[in-house]
């Protein structure tokens, strides 16, 4: 049972729907919660600083970058305050962690010691991308040692959760963190499994099935077919349908998914719904 929550905390308004969506899971769980923000300030090095200085000589640089660092550490407090203040409502027992480095590599370092990791679908700079993941995100799903949650803009606690079942060793892994949850929230669950082979996609969910059996859980069983797994899937995703999907990620080889992407980011990166995305078997 997850027990352990890092929460990444940036300031983004997908950033303040994961958190809020985190905090009312723990809750539920008896979790605690751990708020991590990085202090990154990674843009002031390289050509940035190369034009500035250039621009503006080096004591003016030497201003500004001290105006940015304050302001960063402004918004660390502000996002302590906050992140403490929902925490206690909640009645969870809460730990704010500010750290400084590269956002992905610290996060990672907090994820080991936690059972869930937690992420805006969109960084800070989500108007000016909205077809793509934030930056951190996509490579977090990619190297996090534990589940990813990646929360949308809108998001509540599952009502009616989905799980994408292949067979793959991820996707039990999924599919036992679904189990987990959703009998703790007394929630229904459906499996669906993709494709066009109809007796391959009985063989698989009736695997499903034997695996749920110890989980005190309604569940359900579809089959969907369909060539574009991952269009299939998204179409599956109407908040009024189905509001949480559990899935296992990356399941092609390192190479394929970097030259081509996978399902996972493809799902995760325009899914109206929080996606929790079983990154380790």
């Amino acid at each position: 049972m997850m027990k352990h929550v890092v929460i990444g905390l940036d300031g983004s308004t997908c950033g303040a729907a994961a958190e809020g969506l985190a905090i009312q899971l723990a809750a539920k769980l008896g979790a605690s919660v751990r708020g991590v923000h990085v202090l990154d300030a990674a843009f002031l090095q390289g050509a940035f600083v190369s034009d500035i200085s250039g621009a503006m000589g080096f004591e003016p640089f030497l201003r500004l970058q001290a105006q940015v660092e304050q302001s960063l550490q402004e918004l660390a407090g502000l996002l302590k305050d906050r992140f403490t203040s929902l925490a206690e409502q909640a009645g969870i027992k809460h730990r704010f962690v500010l750290l400084h480095g590269g956002v992905v590599e610290k996060l990672c370092e907090e994820a080991a010691t936690a059972d869930m990791l937690v992420l805006g679908q969109k960084g800070v700079g989500a108007p000016q991308h909205p077809q793509f993941l934030g930056p951190n995100t996509a490579r977090l799903l990619r190297r996090c040692p534990v589940p990813v949650l990646i929360v949308p803009e809108h998001a509540g606690l599952p009502q009616k959760p989905l799980v994408a079942f292949d067979g793959s060793a991820k996707a039990f892994r999924a599919l036992h963190v679904a189990g987990e949850i959703c009998q703790t929230l007394a929630v229904p669950l459906k499996v669906v499994t993709l494709g066009n082979d109809e007796a391959a996609a009985s063989a698989l969910l009736e695997r499903a099935s034997i695996f749920l059996e110890p989980f005190a859980v309604q569940a359900t069983f579809s089959w969907e077919q369909g060539e574009a797994i991952e269009q299939v899937l998204l179409s599956l995703l109407d908040p009024a349908e189905h509001d949480f999907l559990f899935m296992g990620a990356h399941g092609h080889s390192r190479v394929i998914e970097t030259v081509l992407g996978s399902t996972t980011e493809y799902v995760t990166r325009r899914s109206p719904v929080p996606v929790l995305c079983a990154t380790r078997a």
